[in-house]
């Protein structure tokens, strides 16, 4: 073959690794090195060498080439995963009131709209415990519930009145989501809403309407029932002037 050729002709040491197949068994993977020996006049008269069974390493080798391969493969699918992550976040971020919370209520993340609708900075936020951006009446009545709710590992949804840096008023209809060790226990929770300060102002002009509307009734039958007595009292007031 081509190895001993190199080996009797040019003179070259063999150096080859190749695999055996036996009827029964595995196929063993084996490294050769041999040396040819010659005499005076340059012709062969002997060949030595070794044969080593590299079974193992080459296993081991293929077994590495096949991590890797698999290493790779995760690697790509979680690199894909957070750029789909990534890209969540972001239209979430677009649409929603988002902020993350430890257990004690202090703030770990604030994104861009709850500054803006908030009117803190995101530095003047972490680390503040939500209750900073809660209305005082609102909390008194409803931040009990929400923590029972979270204790328990339940999500919570509603409306909350909450309060801007200004003193300015806003409401955001929210949904609190919490995070639970394996304890059971909430470690975090994290908070995402929408602004409905508009539909709050819109409801509350209906409900004026709607209240003045009812006044306007109620003072039209008094005039109307007024009327009528004072009808009745003239009428008696002309008899008797008869």
């Amino acid at each position: 073959n081509v190895y001993m050729s190199q080996v009797l002709d040019v003179g070259e040491d063999l150096f080859c690794a190749f695999r055996l197949r036996f009827a029964r068994g595995p196929i063993k993977y084996v490294t050769a090195n041999a040396k040819v020996l010659r005499d005076a006049d340059g012709v062969v008269v002997r060949m030595i060498g070794i044969c080593l069974d590299d079974t193992k390493r080459e296993l081991a080798q293929v077994a590495l080439k096949s991590a890797e391969s698999l290493s790779q493969e995760r690697l790509t699918q979680a690199n894909l995963a957070n750029t789909e992550l990534s890209f969540q976040k972001y239209a979430l971020d677009e649409h929603a009131i988002v902020s993350i919370a430890n257990a004690k209520g202090e703030i770990l993340y604030a994104n861009d709209k709850f500054c803006d609708s908030s009117g803190y900075s995101r530095a003047e936020l972490l680390g503040k415990n939500t209750r900073l951006v809660v209305s005082d009446a609102w909390s008194r009545r409803s931040l009990q519930e929400i923590r029972l709710a979270l204790a328990e590992g339940r999500t919570w949804s509603g409306d909350m009145e909450n309060v801007k840096q200004n003193g300015d008023i806003y409401w955001v209809s929210a949904t609190v989501v919490p995070s639970m060790n394996e304890a059971g226990e909430m470690v975090s929770y994290i908070v995402i809403a929408t602004d409905i300060t508009a539909v709050k102002t819109a409801e509350a002009m209906l409900r004026r309407s709607q209240k003045m509307e009812s006044v306007g009734e109620l003072a039209g039958g008094l005039a109307h029932d007024f009327n009528n007595l004072l009808g009745i009292i003239i009428g008696n007031l002309d008899l008797m002037s008869a």
